[in-house]
């Protein structure tokens, strides 16, 4: 509001601020600079006035808190503003010695905090123009009360990923978000309303319709920092308008002694409502301890309180103070990092600054404000929960000090805020002034916001269209669909050389007979009855196109597609449904007659593969080939069974196996297992298998007392000791994570697990147990 007041007083007009002091610990400086802005400080009773170290540390417990950005918190955060709000409100609202002033000065417009709705519901009691201006981002209350449309799945919520990132999860977590952050913005509003009207005397107009009736809405936005959203004129982007430019300025010779220490000046501040003094101990330490890790950085932090035994435990290039030149101090090219909360104030300062920024979003919209920034890479995000991890924040602020792309992009963005067409300090004092000139204008006032839920989101309409759409779309698939069918029967019937279908034939014949004599046939079952019942010898086909048909002494050529050219009422009355039946049958009966007739007789290549057969599926492959032979003897068992049948199993007692190769192959193998197989755990099993298939297939080899090492490596596998070592480096990482369904979705834990068991679990097996 002060920046607003000082907006307005550089451009010449006369302005009263009503300084309200809600806690007395963010109100003890005055802010607005214009010295010709008339400042009418307004305090609580002292009774009711907060405790200060209290109050101002009221959100401490958010520092590590996950609960305040989810919707319950969100809730909560409604709550808290709206007891801390009160006391306020129902003095502002009871006292009429204020109400008396106001109107006594004959104001033309008032501009009012639209976060607290108190303000806004004086000034519409008291008959003033209004003009709501929310500080932070946007207000989803107040956008859908003037008619906007729904900012969904044109910006992120609070923990959602956007862009190319965005999942269908993230896109869940938006509309609850969204509806929590709705609700509880217009929960506050309702309560206070409801206090207005105990305090007022009713009359003063619920927030809605003070929203919709007010000229405009300002909001702290802008377009080139932020993300793109719906808006309509009513909506007034005024974000950035806080900025001053401080290029020209000149810092006192205490700041200008602590930006000469070193060749780095890092500035850390977390904003007004979250206190660095009140960050947990655990975090102080990680950030002590990067202080450390940085001793070549100095480090300015705004420390709120005079912690003697704290500021004795930091390095000698930290400096804390309660209050610094933020401006100035991002104006100088001597500073070269911002660590922030990435509070809405500060975003807009960053992104003015064209400084490189680490932002620790801390709850509500800093989080919004975070990603708005990081998006144009000249800042980077970071977790408020891994403020503990001081390696972590040590390699985050290396990172942006020494990579030159974030300063390019931080500078980059500068420019284009800077040399945006319409300044926003500009574009807050024209609608301003606009506003006072012609008060409510209600051409700038959408209809839609007098609508319902069903109207709003014209459901009643699309339901009629998909009733009337779906109904047409029947119409037209009854006429068309019968006459597909018959043309998709006509080119099955044709499309088969050599075909031998009584359905067919009697199908097309009874199309000719329409044709000629206008006979009716109704359903399919009077063409199986007509086939049943017929004598002589069944029709054949004799060619594509060409039905014989014969009738006693007479033979009549039909061309079935010829004949089922015109279009037939009759025949076309047949259900779809009735013919899919006849068609499904006449192609099962055909695949049926398939294969029993290859079921007589195996193919001629059988013959000539029934010797490979013999050599190769009885005998041990060589291990590059194990899965080409496997594949190749369940092929010949599947398609070749009759020679199966008839040649190898009946004379298999004079088939013999040589396995001398296969004794040779896996001696050593034998001897280095086999004398204790137990001893290889899980693979035990394995390990006795093998040792019994050797024993039978090589039964003059001798069990030796003690396992034999092996005395050179194997030739199926030169990497067998390579394998056996890194499976073992790998074995505890692969139980603790090849285990778990959720972690095998992760790219890099899929990647590690299929490498463990293709090299410890299936290429294991076949070097040291020959599988």
């Amino acid at each position: 509001m002060s920046k607003i007041a000082d907006t307005l007083a550089d451009g010449g007009h006369s302005v009263v601020l009503l300084q309200t002091y809600i806690v007395q610990h963010f109100g003890a400086v005055r802010l607005a600079k214009n010295k010709n802005v008339e400042i009418i400080d307004y305090y609580l009773d002292e009774k009711d006035i907060p405790d200060e170290e209290k109050s101002a540390s009221a959100l401490k417990d958010s520092w590590d808190s996950h609960l305040i950005n989810n919707p319950i918190g969100v809730l909560w955060t409604t709550s808290y503003f709206y007891y801390l709000f009160r006391p306020m409100c129902e003095k502002v609202l009871s006292d009429k010695n204020i109400h008396n002033l106001i109107l006594s000065r004959n104001f033309d417009a008032t501009i009012a905090e639209a976060f607290d709705f108190c303000g806004l519901y004086l000034a519409d009691h008291l008959k003033l123009k209004t003009l709501p201006a929310f500080s932070s981002i946007k207000s989803l209350s107040g956008s859908r009360a003037i008619g906007e449309p729904s900012p969904l799945n044109f910006a992120p919520t609070l923990h959602t990923n956007y862009g190319s990132d965005q999942s269908l999860w993230d896109r869940m977590q938006d509309i609850t978000m969204y509806y929590s952050i709705y609700y509880a913005s217009a929960l506050q509003f309702d309560l206070q309303y409801y206090l207005a009207r105990t305090f007022l005397d009713g009359e003063v107009r619920h927030w809605k319709d003070i929203f919709r009736t007010s000229t405009f809405f300002f909001y702290n936005h802008n377009p080139y920092v932020g993300f793109q959203i719906p808006k309509i004129e009513k909506s007034v982007e005024i974000g950035g308008f806080t900025v001053e430019s401080d290029e020209n300025a000149v810092l006192n010779e205490e700041y200008e002694a602590i930006l000469n220490l070193r060749n780095a000046t890092v500035l850390i501040s977390f904003g007004t409502m979250i206190r660095s003094s009140d960050m947990p101990d655990y975090f102080k330490l990680a950030m002590a301890e990067m202080f450390k890790n940085l001793s070549n950085i100095t480090f300015i932090w705004k420390y709120e309180v005079d912690d003697i035994d704290f500021s004795k435990s930091l390095s000698e290039n930290v400096i804390l103070t309660k209050w610094m030149p933020q401006a100035a101090l991002l104006a100088d090219s001597r500073l070269k990092l911002f660590m922030t909360h990435g509070g809405v104030g500060s975003a807009f300062e960053l992104a003015y600054s064209g400084k490189p920024a680490l932002l620790i979003p801390i709850f509500g919209d800093h989080l919004l404000a975070t990603k708005m920034l990081a998006r144009h890479g000249g800042a980077r995000f970071y977790s408020k929960h891994d403020l503990r991890n001081s390696e972590k924040l040590t390699t985050a602020v290396r990172e942006l000090i020494s990579d030159e792309s974030y300063e390019q992009n931080a500078r980059m963005l500068a420019e284009i805020v800077r040399n945006q067409p319409i300044s926003p300090r500009e574009n807050l004092l024209k609608h301003a002034e606009f506003a006072v000139r012609f008060g409510r204008v209600e051409a700038l006032e959408p209809y839609n916001v007098d609508y319902g839920f069903v109207q709003y989101y014209m459901l009643d309409a699309y339901t009629i269209l998909v009733i009337l759409c779906t109904f047409n779309c029947y119409l037209a698939f009854r006429v068309i669909s019968n006459e597909q069918l018959v043309e998709a029967v006509a080119d099955f019937c044709t499309g088969h050389y050599g075909y031998d279908s009584d359905f067919c034939v009697d199908y097309a014949m009874l199309r000719r007979s329409r044709a000629t004599s206008n006979a009716t046939v109704t359903t399919p079952e009077e063409i199986v009855n007509k086939t049943a019942g017929a004598e002589g010898p069944r029709p054949k086909i004799g060619g594509p196109g060409d039905i014989v048909l014969t009738k006693g002494n007479q033979t009549e050529i039909i061309n079935t597609k010829a004949a089922m050219e015109d279009p037939d009422e009759e025949i076309a009355s047949l259900t779809p449904q009735q013919i899919r039946d006849e068609l499904r049958k006449i192609i099962q009966e055909e695949y049926a007659k398939k294969e029993i007739q290859e079921s007589f007789a195996d193919d001629p290549a059988c013959s000539n593969l029934r010797d490979e057969y013999d050599e190769v599926c009885f005998a041990t492959p060589p291990l590059a080939a194990f899965q080409e032979t496997r594949e190749f003897c369940l092929a010949f068992v599947k398609n070749c069974h009759n020679s199966l049948l008839t040649n190898i199993f009946t004379n298999v007692k004079n088939f013999k196996v040589d396995f001398a190769a296969y004794c040779k192959k896996h001696r050593e193998r034998f001897r280095y297992v086999c004398p204790n197989p137990l001893r290889f755990q899980s693979f035990a099993e394995d390990a006795v298998q093998f040792c019994l298939r050797y024993k039978e297939r090589c039964p003059k080899e001798v069990t030796p007392a003690e396992p034999v090492m092996f005395h050179k490596k194997d030739e199926g596998h030169i990497y067998t000791r390579e394998i056996e070592f890194w499976c073992t480096r790998t074995k505890r990482t692969a139980y603790n994570y090849c285990t778990e369904p959720d972690l095998l979705k992760v790219y890099k834990y899929q990647m590690f697990c299929g490498m463990y068991k293709y090299a410890c679990i299936d290429v294991y097996k076949r070097v040291i147990y020959g599988r």
